[in-house]
């Protein structure tokens, strides 16, 4: 498995860390089940989502399984709509983009794992079943 632990994203755009994953993953995507990041340690929502988007986006074009560190706080959820895109869980981001990229019939047979996710335990019944 490849996985980003540090922040996929810098002020000069990608990382070098990004890059390095990035080739090391089309150098041996033979040899590897799964890749993933921590999209939490990237600085802002944009940033995030991007991470989750690009890592998706690897795992499907190399037809790899994919672990995601989503939502290590427990920041509260937004009372404000307008706040709601930047201030929700990433859980959500993550559903969203899946399915927006066709996870399900594009990368058949491999699964997205998350783990932490700590802000789902701040969510009500009502919001858990809409997932």
């Amino acid at each position: 498995a490849v996985f980003l632990q540090d922040a996929a994203y810098d002020d000069k755009g990608a990382s070098v860390d990004l890059i390095a994953a990035e080739e090391t993953i089309t150098a041996y995507s033979e040899c590897l089940g799964a890749i993933g990041s921590a999209p939490y340690v990237d600085i802002g929502c944009g940033r995030q989502v991007d991470n989750l988007r690009r890592f998706l986006k690897l795992a499907i074009e190399h037809h790899l399984h994919a672990d995601f560190h989503l939502d290590y706080n427990l920041i509260p959820l937004p009372a404000e709509p307008a706040h709601a895109v930047e201030l929700s869980p990433l859980f959500f981001s993550l559903v969203n983009i899946a399915r927006e990229l066709r996870w399900v019939h594009d990368n058949p047979g491999k699964v997205i794992t998350v783990g932490h996710a700590t802000r789902l335990s701040l969510l009500t019944d009502a919001e858990l079943s809409q997932l």
